[in-house]
This record gives structure tokens, C-alpha cells and sequence, in this order.
């Protein structure tokens, strides 16, 4: 079986990248943010739906080799609880729901609003909630 290389072996063996340095920071947050805005670190790893990347005018990289393997929202419901309501309902969301909203979203919410209202406006604009 092939192993998979992944991170900065991935991308030095996949796309012939050297780096001088390597910094272990948080799972693409605020510390790798941090780094990435001040100039302690000239890339990093962060979620495509992380509102600072426009914010603080960051570019983001194409993954044209697949490398880094997408992290698609999933709903998981119980077998027992599931019904056509709601399968639907969670089908009409993963339709709508676009990176742009996710994006929007999170800004939402890394400013301090509530969750439940930035739910209640996107379920409104998307026409999911009537």
C-alpha cells in the first residue's frame, strides 16, 4: 500500500518545496494568523473559510496535486433519528451553502454576534426559512 505524505514533507516531496524553518503553531487559528500577519512566518495552513484571509489581504494557494484533502462540512444524524424531514432540511442547507457564506459567517461570529441569529439570517436570505 502507498503512504501518503501530507504537510511540509507533502510539500516538499510533491511539490519540491524547501523550507528553511519549520513552526508547529494551532490547527489554522489565531496563532497561525498571527504569525502569517506579522511576518514571523511566510505561510501556513489555515481554513479557506477563515474571514482574515481577505481581512488581512493573504493569498490563497492553489492545491493543484491534491495534497491537502478537502474538509467538507458533514451533517451525521443517527440512523434511528433520521426522517424525510429531516433529510431534506439538511439537504436543501448542504445545497445553499456556499465558502463565500461560511466565510461571511465566521466573520459573524469571531466578532462576538450570536450564532443563533447568524443562523436565523442566512436560513432567512437563503430562503430556507419561512
Amino acid at each position: 500500500m502507498e503512504e501518503t505524505v501530507s504537510g511540509v514533507v507533502g510539500l516538499e516531496e510533491v511539490y519540491g518545496l524547501k523550507f528553511k524553518e519549520f513552526v508547529s503553531l494551532d490547527a489554522g487559528g489565531p496563532l497561525t494568523m498571527t504569525a502569517l500577519t506579522s511576518g514571523q512566518v511566510q505561510a501556513g495552513d489555515i481554513f479557506s473559510t477563515d474571514p482574515g484571509i481577505a481581512e488581512n489581504d493573504l493569498v490563497s494557494l492553489e492545491d493543484d496535486k491534491s495534497l491537502f484533502a478537502a474538509e467538507n462540512i458533514l451533517p451525521i444524524v443517527r440512523t434511528d433519528k433520521v426522517d424525510d424531514t429531516i433529510t431534506t432540511t439538511l439537504n436543501d442547507v448542504s445545497a445553499a451553502l456556499t465558502t463565500e457564506d461560511l466565510i461571511e459567517m465566521n466573520g459573524r461570529a469571531g466578532s462576538g454576534e450570536a450564532l443563533a441569529d447568524i443562523a436565523k439570517d442566512w436560513l432567512t436570505d437563503a430562503g430556507l426559512l419561512k
